[in-house]
């Protein structure tokens, strides 16, 4: 019984079960455009997490367009995306190989990716990247229930 395809998008927050291959954008409203993760059918239910300093209502104290963060447990991504958000303090590509790589030694994670400017930093078992359309228009956006 369950789901063999679900997707729940919470602002950039994913969690996931699917029977069959899928992309997902990374939309960092910056100069990297057009990147997106083809995720492989799993069992599983798997959780790809971002945050971002430069898009979105959130608070970050990094500079990141956007970092994302995999993991089986989405509130582990989720958490880590945040604390990786937080650690991205510039455009070296030293410091975001090092923040990326603290990220992904984390017990549970399966995969880090960072990105400032044009500079793109990726640690662990990230998922193939792609090339897609960046359409805007798809991104989830605040909605107010009355």
């Amino acid at each position: 019984a369950g789901a063999k395809m679900a997707v729940v998008d919470n602002g950039g927050d994913i969690a996931l079960v699917c029977d069959r291959p899928l992309t997902v954008s990374l939309y960092s409203g910056g100069p990297l455009k057009g990147l997106g993760l083809r995720v492989e059918p799993t069992d599983n239910i798997q959780g790809i997490c971002s945050s971002s300093a430069k898009i979105g209502p959130s608070i970050s104290l990094g500079c990141s367009n956007i970092c994302t963060v995999l993991s089986n447990d989405v509130s582990l991504a989720d958490a880590c995306a945040t604390a990786l958000g937080n650690m991205v303090k510039d455009e070296n590509e030293a410091s975001l190989k090092d923040s990326v790589r603290g990220i992904a030694r984390i017990p549970g994670v399966r995969g880090a990716i960072a990105n400032v400017g044009g500079t793109l930093a990726l640690c662990g078992k990230v998922p193939r990247l792609v090339r897609v359309k960046d359409a805007e228009e798809l991104i989830t956006k605040r909605v107010l229930l009355s």
